[in-house]
């Protein structure tokens, strides 16, 4: 009986010391007029695309009610450029401690597919991408706050005029857990006076490569190889972590971008005016032709006949974060039609992307503030109906722009090559899917 006793004693003093082991809200403490104060601290993890810095989200955190009254926020921006093996170091430690439980409460990262960081000619062995590898992967693994709650009570956010098409992008069967605050899509630009191309938009892939037009002919076969993918809508089934294309269609795909850098390679792509620059991401080739009357926007078509879009930044909040309201605080504000509209920090510490408040009619925002002129809002309209399909850039993206596109650009490459690159990619995915 006393032995009984003896362990009862141990298992509740065990239990005692758990208890007392777990992790308590962190705070910290400010100088202001009223002297040192003590607040709840929220941190905030920043996951840029490019070196920035910080001065103009410290200037946004003035403006995010409770700031440094009830509560500071401490900013971390993962370090980019020649800080390769620096980010690889704090990026595992951070996915160690996401996958522990504990971690940043907040995270605001751009979204990209590009290699911004190669750390094998660092000395390392692996190429990073963004935090999250694979966004949609870090929703079904329960990581993140499901948000619908705390959306239906905020202040300044107006989610019915965030652009729906994008914003289900960050939801799941949970509710929206990922919030895009950007997204783009690539298009061809041109104004037909300057450049004697076609006057009226293309309505088909079809078309445009029937066109006879170099311009038209690029747009229809990919732009710049680094979105090869967005050519196949719903690309990923995420719930049994497969292809939703087959490697006869990504060879397809991929035959295609290479005969058109081929041609642009060799000259036999005769450009108006002497300038290949007509084609890129929306976002840029908004402000770009804003001046131009008569400026028309042709999209990259996917194969459904639709145009694909993607997410340039989004923000998200740790599921295990000690002070959710809090976190969802600075994203409120930071979702808001006043500072999707300024430039400290969508234009000025984002590389690119459109915002995702679209206002009501005719006040559709040109990024960084100011209202399209009316000869780019309307077909600006007109393309964002064609969006079938959002997504974020992951890992199966960056595997195309490392290996696909520098054979598919490689002058005197041949089919060969490229059929060799497509296949290898594309069993290199598979396995990339079935190991996330």
């Amino acid at each position: 009986m006393r032995r009984k006793v003896s362990l009862l004693i141990t298992v509740v003093c065990l239990i005692g010391l758990l208890a007392g082991c777990r992790s308590k809200p962190a705070t910290t403490f400010i100088i202001g007029d009223e002297g040192q104060k003590e607040l709840s601290l929220v941190t905030m993890l920043i996951d840029p695309g490019v070196s920035m810095e910080s001065t103009g989200f410290i200037q946004f955190l003035k403006t995010v009610p409770g700031h440094d009254k009830e509560f500071h926020v401490e900013m971390e921006m993962l370090p980019q450029g020649a800080d390769g093996v620096v980010r690889r170091q704090r990026l595992q430690r951070v996915r160690t401690e996401i996958m522990a439980g504990k971690g940043p409460d907040i995270f605001i990262c751009e979204n990209y597919n590009t290699v911004t960081v190669d750390v094998r000619e660092l000395g390392g062995d692996v190429a990073e991408g963004g935090l999250f590898k694979y966004p949609n992967g870090v929703m079904n693994n329960h990581l993140l706050l499901p948000l619908d709650k705390y959306i239906e009570n905020a202040q300044y956010m107006d989610f019915g005029q965030l652009e729906p098409k994008v914003m289900a992008a960050g939801r799941n069967d949970e509710g929206q857990q990922i919030l895009p605050l950007t997204f783009d899509f690539y298009a061809a630009a041109y104004v037909p006076s300057s450049y004697g191309l076609p006057q009226e938009r293309p309505k088909t892939r079809q078309e445009m490569l029937g066109s006879g037009c170099a311009r038209l002919d690029i747009a229809a076969k990919g732009m710049y190889g680094d979105t090869l993918l967005d050519y196949f809508p719903d690309m990923v089934d995420w719930d049994k972590e497969t292809l939703n294309f087959t490697e006869d269609e990504l060879t397809e795909r991929t035959l295609d971008y290479w005969d058109a850098s081929q041609k642009r390679l060799s000259g036999e792509y005769v450009f108006a005016g002497g300038r290949d620059d007509g084609a890129g991401v929306l976002s840029n080739y908004l402000m770009r032709f804003q001046p131009y009357e008569g400026t028309i926007l042709a999209p990259e078509y996917n194969r459904n006949g639709g145009v694909s879009a993607y997410v340039t930044t989004f923000a998200a909040i740790n599921r295990n974060t000690k002070y959710p309201e809090y976190a969802f605080a600075v994203l409120d504000k930071l979702l808001s039609k006043e500072e999707q509209n300024m430039p400290r920090i969508y234009k000025g510490s984002f590389r690119t992307g459109l915002p995702v408040y679209t206002g009501a009619a005719g006040d559709t925002p040109a990024l960084g503030g100011g209202a399209l002129p009316e000869h780019l809002a309307k077909q600006y309209g007109e393309l964002l109906e064609m969006v079938d399909d959002v997504r974020f850039l992951n890992m199966l993206d960056n595997e195309m722009v490392r290996s696909v596109k520098p054979v598919c650009e490689k002058p005197g490459s041949t089919q060969e090559d490229v059929e060799k690159a497509a296949r290898e990619a594309y069993r290199a995915m598979q396995m990339m899917l079935a190991e996330s």
